[in-house]
């Protein structure tokens, strides 16, 4: 299960802009001592504007949740883990059997960082080491950076290809 994060704006933010700029109109082409009409517009715009941002974050808080739920649902169900990695300096993705084990918090732990906005860069490179099934996930982490996204584009366009599962912590 994937995200469903918009990435994108909202139509309200869209219709918005519009009358932001509809407003900036009426302002500048009207008389200098009628100016209320267009500040007015302006306002109603930033409004609509500001409306449309708190959906697209509810949207896709919402999707992350959701995402947050199915992890824990795989967690709970004591999905096949693989062992921990050797300590490296740079993240791979591990390469193993998988083994059954009890359930574990590495993939759960891991997707709470990924939904988390606050995880760090160097978070992000040890989750992606460990977890090529999050790779999506942490393409979109406001704090992914080019180098690590350079070193996930450097593998297979599938990552459950990698390793077959997830390993743990």
């Amino acid at each position: 299960m994937e995200p469903q994060r918009s990435g994108g704006t909202h139509p309200l933010q869209i219709i918005g802009g519009i009358v932001l700029i509809v407003g900036f109109a009426v302002w500048f082409l009207t008389d200098d001592d009628v100016i209320a009409p267009g500040l007015v517009t302006i306002a109603i715009g930033f409004v609509i504007l500001g409306i449309g941002s708190l959906m697209r974050n509810a949207r896709d808080n919402a999707a992350n949740a959701a995402f947050v739920e199915h992890a824990r649902a795989q967690h709970l169900a004591g999905a096949q883990v693989q062992p921990a990695p050797a300590a490296h300096t740079s993240p791979e993705p591990q390469e193993s059997a998988s083994v059954e084990s009890a359930p574990d918090d590495g993939l759960y732990n891991a997707a709470l960082a990924v939904a988390d906005p606050q995880t760090s860069g160097a978070e992000l490179a040890d989750i992606a080491g460990r977890f090529p099934s999050l790779w999506p996930h942490v393409r979109r982490h406001p704090h992914v950076y080019p180098e690590l996204l350079a070193w996930m584009d450097s593998f297979p366009s599938d990552p459950g290809s990698l390793a077959g599962s997830d390993s743990s912590s």
